[in-house]
């Protein structure tokens, strides 16, 4: 599988966490493979309210892959969905040195 990085350099792995723009909501990373043996990451396809209400599983709808395009503008948030964004860190940093 080819190298995967968000906009700061940080390595993304199957299982982390990123937010695809500022402030968006944190979207975990699947792992995926097609018939010929190409590997990549990417994010679920399904509609997370069809997952909270049982209508549909993670993935069930497939996976959108991750391009080098989306690698420009992502950020990871590591393994915890809670993590703060950057703008949020920003924010809370500055707010904190007034």
């Amino acid at each position: 599988m080819k190298g995967y990085h968000d906009r700061f350099g940080n390595e993304l792995n199957a299982g982390d966490y990123i937010r695809l723009i500022e402030g968006g909501e944190p979207q975990m990373l699947y792992e995926w493979e097609d018939a010929y043996g190409n590997r990549g990451l990417g994010i679920d396809a399904t509609n997370p309210s069809w997952i909270k209400s049982g209508r549909a599983v993670p993935c069930e709808y497939g996976i959108y892959n991750l391009n080098h395009e989306d690698m420009k503008y992502c950020e990871m948030c590591g393994k915890d969905p809670t993590y703060p964004s950057l703008e949020d860190g920003l924010r809370a940093f500055r707010n904190k040195n007034k």
